[in-house]
């Protein structure tokens, strides 16, 4: 029994592994207006829903969106932020149809295009997620944000090789890119090239970016791969606290402690991943199992 736990175990932890550190999709909404005391009534209403938007207050931005476009169907600002607004507040189908509209419009809109391929990828249509995002690069080649969802539509085919080129090359616009260095150093690491993924991992940690937790975890799993259970412990400790409420960070940690053979840590650590999200609870919860069944 403790044999097929533990073989359970294995196959989870690489899951949590190849996912969860994945950061989502880039979605690029650039806003072109700026107050000002000689607005008209209409700029001055897109201006209040983009305002609205950066504030992430989603259904304000819609319904002064929706106003726009209902007065002014041709207008493209007003449409890329109420596609943007319907895919920030999770109505996809509505996004998908306001990006369609876009592109239809100004047929060379490449972050319509880029917006539209993530879009896409959360149906999980992911071959036309990719045309549409190698669509937007062939109107902008410069594109570092259609790289890097590129490289997340590509991951997610297990093209593996193809994915490290489309985020190096978004590095190579965007040096200080850190999810484009934390996903480089995630497929290296799955394609074993564990010193380049090093290389990424800790670009990431120089960045010191909002991503760093991210990036500490990814180190430890690195780290353990390497037998440095000790120092992948200390790594998915500073992501803990960088981000104590992320169970992936008590996730990563309890599986090392646990092949220290410190099953009582091991043991808390995995309570506190089934603590902090459903996503999680069932790998969390074999691996509590574990902790207490194995040797």
């Amino acid at each position: 029994m403790p044999t097929v736990i533990a073989t359970a175990a294995t196959n989870l932890y690489h899951k949590c592994l190849c996912t969860v550190d994945d950061p989502s999709y880039t979605l690029c909404y650039t806003p072109t207006l700026k107050s000002s005391k000689t607005m008209t009534s209409l700029r001055n209403v897109l201006f209040k829903a983009h305002e609205a938007y950066q504030k992430k207050d989603f259904k304000i931005a819609i319904t002064l969106a929706e106003s726009v476009v209902q007065d002014h169907p041709n207008h493209i600002d007003a449409r890329n932020l109420l596609a943007a607004a319907y895919a920030s507040q999770g109505r996809i189908n509505d996004a998908l149809h306001a990006y369609e509209k876009l592109i239809e419009l100004k047929p060379d809109h490449a972050e319509g295009f880029n917006n539209m391929g993530v879009a896409l990828s959360q149906k999980g249509l992911l071959r036309e997620a990719e045309d549409a995002h190698r669509k937007a690069l062939l109107i902008n080649p410069e594109y570092p944000e259609a790289l890097f969802n590129l490289g997340v539509v590509l991951k997610q085919q297990n093209r593996l090789e193809e994915a490290a080129k489309a985020y190096s090359r978004a590095l190579s616009m965007k040096p200080n890119y850190p999810d484009a260095s934390n996903n480089l150093g995630i497929v290296n690491l799955e394609l074993n090239k564990t010193e380049e993924a090093l290389n990424n991992i800790t670009r990431v940690l120089t960045l010191k970016s909002e991503v760093a937790f991210r990036g500490y975890i990814n180190l430890g799993n690195i780290l353990k791969t390497q037998g440095k259970l000790d120092e992948a412990i200390s790594a998915y400790e500073e992501a803990i606290f960088l981000e104590p409420e992320y169970a992936p960070g008590h996730y990563s940690l309890g599986v090392a402690l646990k092949e220290q053979g410190k099953l009582p840590e091991a043991t808390e650590a995995f309570s506190k991943a089934i603590s902090l999200g459903p996503d999680h609870y069932i790998q969390s919860m074999k691996l509590h199992l574990q902790a207490q069944m194995c040797d």
